[in-house]
């Protein structure tokens, strides 16, 4: 199961079309929390460009590291890959502040 992050867009959402690049707002994706336990949001971002290239940008409020230190999960240190409209891909990287904030951005190039 290619966990990160289940973001292959659940696309109840809406749509809007704007310089030439396809907006898919509440979409739902799957993250990291702090500790590395897997967490839902359904705050997630997908852009879709005229050359079909793919960005998910999702933000969560999820369990802070228990470090109390803010944490980074790439492809690099964790072996999952990350699912957008169009695929998978490695090219992705989350962000999980010591107070809980996290943010995942997934990329994906046509």
């Amino acid at each position: 199961m290619h966990l990160t992050t289940c973001l292959t867009a659940l696309a109840l959402a809406s749509m809007a079309v704007a310089d030439q690049a396809i907006h898919i707002d509440g979409v739902g994706c799957g993250l990291f929390n702090g500790n590395g336990g897997v967490e839902v949001a359904d705050k997630a971002r997908v852009t879709i460009t005229s050359s079909g290239n793919g960005i998910l940008t999702c933000k969560a409020e999820v369990d802070p590291p228990a470090s109390g230190k803010a944490v980074t999960y790439s492809r690099k240190n964790v072996n999952e890959l990350c699912g957008v409209n169009g695929g998978l891909t490695d090219d992705w990287h989350e962000t999980v502040s010591a107070s809980g904030q996290a943010t995942l951005t997934c990329r994906i190039k046509q």
